[in-house]
């Protein structure tokens, strides 16, 4: 059931409501990289142990989930709902976010719920901002849960490129 929580989360999208924008650009802000990269490497720099594992993992599964992203946009050439570019799917923002959650809710498990509602938060907006489409949040969605468990593994892309140089 721990597995299935992200994605029975996602169904919140199916709920006809719309956010205000100061809420959309919240939540972008929230699945933005730079704000993740930035968490993260502040946790890498703290005395507690359980902080640096937070932020090596979580740089680990972002820029795995990342990868990931940026290879499916190249394969899949989807229009965004506006029309103005071809890399829809996966949302990114989104695969953050669902990456971020399955990191810290390893670690800080008492805010899971926390995490995982501000994930849907960021699937949600990207939807509601016509970014992206309900299929492209949710391919996000699996992209970074599954970069967050390669990265708990100890796998993912910064293993590899230890190993290759």
């Amino acid at each position: 059931m721990n597995k299935l929580l992200p994605f029975l989360l996602l169904s919140l999208l199916a709920f006809p409501w719309e956010m205000g924008e100061d809420l959309i650009h919240g939540f972008n802000f929230l699945g933005d990289g730079k704000t993740i990269v930035g968490i993260c490497l502040l946790l890498e720099q703290s005395a507690k142990s359980t902080h640096r594992e937070a932020g090596k993992d979580g740089l680990n599964a972002f820029l795995t989930a990342g990868g990931v992203t940026l290879l499916l946009k190249q394969i899949t050439h989807c229009k965004r709902p506006t029309g103005k570019s071809y890399d829809s799917f996966p949302s990114g923002h989104t695969a953050v976010a669902f990456a971020s959650a399955r990191i810290f809710s390893h670690y800080y498990p008492e805010n899971k719920t926390i995490y995982y509602l501000l994930a849907v938060g960021v699937a949600i907006a990207r939807v509601q901002s016509r970014a992206h489409y309900t299929r492209d949040v949710i391919g996000g969605a699996l992209v970074g849960y599954w970069g967050g468990e390669l990265a708990l593994k100890d796998k993912g892309i910064i293993p590899i490129l230890k190993k290759r140089f």
